[in-house]
């Protein structure tokens, strides 16, 4: 798998397809680049697809203690000289929206167009916030908790208490219950705190200004990121198009491939 250098850190990434244009794709949490992978065969033709594994996941090797947006856009642009190209396209799983919205006053420019797929940052996330969660209080959290299982508490108190939705709440319980997961939560949402919890009114004006193509795919049955959420953030979009397939918020890995093949080849044929 080959790796991109980064100061002292290696992120390594999933590469496929031969297409003229470069497509940086980012996951979600507890997941990895070769989530993509579920993508190629729409893909391949149109794109050269980098997929990363972000820090803490998959192979990636990343020794500092966070990541903040900065970060993010020099990766892109390490990857925009690797490859040779001026501009370049970006999808987004799940967790991976946010990185983008952090990243994107840095990197409009360079960006051609984002498919946002079951993204985050469609609504207000109390888990998220920072004023319910302060980096002070995340700082602390990793130090101290990863070898706890009051962690796991503490979810099912926000569940109790109805600050996490069902949906939401099953999926982090699974990470809870080792210590090496819990430390990838727990270094994840201290690095989160520096990237925006939703769209907000930076993100709508680049947007807006640039009239960037933005592509929003949603599950119907996602109870993490529901699509009516996603329609809503589509509208405030000039240039934006926002489709619903089956499935929960892991559709990828089920039947988006022949749908996704089916809208490009409609909304974004290929120059014969």
């Amino acid at each position: 798998m080959p790796t991109l250098n980064y100061r002292q850190n290696k992120l390594h990434y999933h590469q496929y397809g031969n297409g003229q244009e470069l497509l940086i794709a980012l996951h979600g949490f507890a997941d990895s680049g070769a989530l993509f992978l579920h993508l190629e065969s729409a893909l391949t033709e149109r794109y050269t697809v980098v997929a990363l594994d972000l820090p803490f996941h998959g192979k990636t090797d990343w020794q500092e203690e966070v990541y903040r947006p900065e970060d993010v856009a020099a990766w892109f642009e390490l990857l925009q000289q690797q490859f040779g190209v001026e501009k370049y396209s970006l999808m987004c799983h799940s967790m991976g929206g946010r990185l983008i919205l952090g990243a994107l006053p840095q990197v409009i420019e360079q960006v051609t167009a984002i498919y946002f797929l079951a993204t985050a940052g469609v609504e207000f996330t109390f888990s998220a916030s920072r004023l319910s969660f302060p980096l002070a209080l995340r700082r602390f959290a990793r130090k101290k908790l990863v070898d706890s299982n009051f962690f796991m508490r503490i979810f099912d108190y926000l569940h109790e208490w109805k600050l996490l939705n069902t949906a939401t709440y099953t999926i982090f319980k699974m990470q809870l219950d080792l210590p090496r997961r819990r430390a990838r939560l727990l270094r994840s949402w201290e690095s989160l705190y520096y990237f925006p919890m939703r769209f907000g009114r930076l993100q709508f004006k680049l947007l807006n200004e640039q009239h960037l193509p933005t592509y929003f795919f949603f599950g119907i049955d996602d109870g993490v990121t529901p699509a009516r959420k996603g329609k809503k953030v589509a509208q405030k979009l000039k240039n934006a198009d926002w489709t619903t397939t089956q499935g929960n918020h892991f559709f990828i890995k089920n039947n988006l491939v022949q749908e996704l093949q089916s809208w490009l080849d409609t909304n974004l044929p290929l120059s014969s």
